[in-house]
């Protein structure tokens, strides 16, 4: 760093619930670029990143997680352009807890400085969203620019996938139909007719022939020029452009293929039923499928270029919920898992009017005929239960009835996320101060790494192992006996054990 350079500061997520993409033009027709990645993701050794300086007109891309920090140095001007968009990103809803201006270390005993991360940050952080994204009919993501991003992403991952089993193409068989003066395979009898009355030496055949043009080939094609000739958002120009590059490079090792326009490669792919030789291409072949069905989409504004900053931000505590929900879906009594659900307020008013507004619950559902309460808690550093959760689950555990009923649940858990390998651990089990016994399971689970996050099936895997533990780690729980209690007065149970109703208390 010259003695003429500035540096800009800034810390990632500062409230520790926001994973996202963050482009800041630099005023010079460049732009650092900042993901934000989940803190369960986060190396133990790494807290202050030194971004390389960044020269005036290029790209600089840096890999943050939740709650750690960076600077950089750049030119004056730079540096006063950076400073500004961040100020502007932080005055927007919901991108102000994305990146927060803090004052540079400039302090010898920060690490020597490390590269940028590579395209890989950008494809997990989008990996995230498009696993909420099957999850939710809403959009669990926000973002003028957020659909292009997850484009640009899945071409990515569809050019990756192309060049690794290129190699494995091999050649099929298509019929052919030619007229020929050397006949071969089937021989039409009023070709063969006519040419016995004309002496013309050539025939109609219909033959099967040898070729690298088959319809898979010809798919993955359609998809790669798709690629190559995508109308990208300027803002993502940097992260597109080596990615065409790529669908360049492999479409020209198809020379020998058909070219088919975007719908026809639909087409083909609907009907198309790979053979025992082309089962390596299944999952080129649905990317590809992807690639040809979407389509760009530009900032909300209409504008392609880089004058503002763009951001896309995740909220994390609400896609830990998703994971949670999945997994619950899995291990809960069919049709019994309640997400938000309803819980009244512990107070009435003495004139008797309506209770005052309650809140929600994040999940409600019965395990082997039992009602559990559980709280989602996306908080990896937290050690104990904290007084103000310890209040609400307090509150929480005499009001909240299972939805459609009146019966009170009878335990309840806190879900910690935690960057533990697929084992559920039961961190402490706390007791109600209050009669009836109301046991709190508190349980570090699994949050799911990139690698689980990468395809469907490893998804499902880290869904079904998820609810596996909860089971597990609640299946004391919802077998105990509930200590004899008075008659429920009229109200309806669920066995075994029985519920709780609202009208015995």
């Amino acid at each position: 760093m010259s003695s003429e350079d500035a540096v800009v500061a800034f810390r990632a997520s500062p409230r520790g619930s926001r994973a996202g993409f963050v482009v800041l033009p630099d005023g010079a027709g460049g732009a650092l670029t900042v993901t934000v990645l989940p803190k369960p993701w986060k190396p133990s050794t790494r807290r202050h990143l030194l971004i390389p300086e960044h020269v005036p007109g290029t790209s600089t891309h840096a890999a943050l997680y939740e709650g750690e920090s960076a600077e950089m140095a750049s030119t004056p001007r730079v540096v006063g352009t950076l400073t500004r968009a961040l100020l502007d990103l932080g005055d927007r809803e919901g991108r102000k807890d994305l990146l927060q201006l803090v004052s540079a270390r400039r302090s010898s005993t920060n690490p020597p400085p490390a590269s940028a991360d590579s395209f890989e940050s950008v494809v997990r952080l989008m990996l995230l969203a498009r696993r909420q994204r099957i999850a939710l009919d809403d959009h669990p993501y926000r973002g003028a620019a957020a659909e292009s991003l997850l484009r640009v992403v899945e071409q990515q991952l569809f050019v990756e996938e192309v060049r690794r089993v290129i190699d494995r193409a091999r050649p099929g068989y298509q019929e052919r139909a030619d007229r020929l003066s050397n006949p071969r395979g089937a021989l039409s009898g009023t070709s063969l007719a006519l040419t016995l009355l004309t002496g013309t030496p050539e025939v109609d055949c219909r033959f099967d022939e040898q070729t690298m043009d088959t319809p898979v080939l010809r798919i993955v094609l359609a998809a790669l020029r798709a690629v190559a000739t995508d109308d990208t958002p300027a803002v993502f120009s940097h992260l597109a452009a080596p990615v065409r590059s790529q669908a360049v490079a492999v479409a020209r090792r198809l020379d020998s293929v058909t070219v088919l326009e975007r719908e026809r490669a639909l087409l083909a792919a609907r009907q198309l039923v790979l053979r025992n030789l082309e089962r390596p291409w299944a999952s080129a072949v649905e990317q590809a499928v992807q690639v040809l069905s979407r389509t760009s989409v530009l900032p909300l504004d209409g504008r392609a270029g880089t004058e503002r900053a763009v951001a896309i931000h995740l909220s994390m505590e609400k896609w830990w919920e998703q994971c949670l929900l999945g997994a619950l879906q899995h291990v809960a009594d069919p049709g019994t898992t309640h997400p938000q659900a309803p819980v009244g307020s512990p107070w009435a008013p003495a004139s008797g009017t309506p209770k005052p507004e309650g809140r929600n619950a994040d999940f409600i559902f019965v395990l082997n005929g039992r009602c559990f309460l559980a709280d989602a808690k996306y908080k990896v550093d937290e050690t104990s239960l904290g007084a103000s959760d310890g209040d609400q689950m307090f509150a929480y555990s005499h009001t909240a009835v299972l939805p459609g009923s009146d019966f009170l649940t009878e335990a309840g858990a806190v879900f910690y996320a935690q960057p533990v390998r697929g084992t559920v651990r039961s961190r402490e089990v706390l007791f109600r101060t209050t009669a009836p016994r109301y046991e709190l399971q508190l349980l570090d689970l699994p949050f799911p790494s990139p690698t689980d996050i990468r395809t469907d099936a490893t998804w499902r895997v880290y869904l079904e192992g998820l609810a596996d533990g909860i089971r597990q780690a609640l299946a004391p729980v919802a077998t105990t006996p509930e200590p004899s209690l008075p008659s429920c007065g009229g109200g309806h149970r669920l066995s075994p054990p029985p519920m709780r109703s609202m009208r015995s208390l």
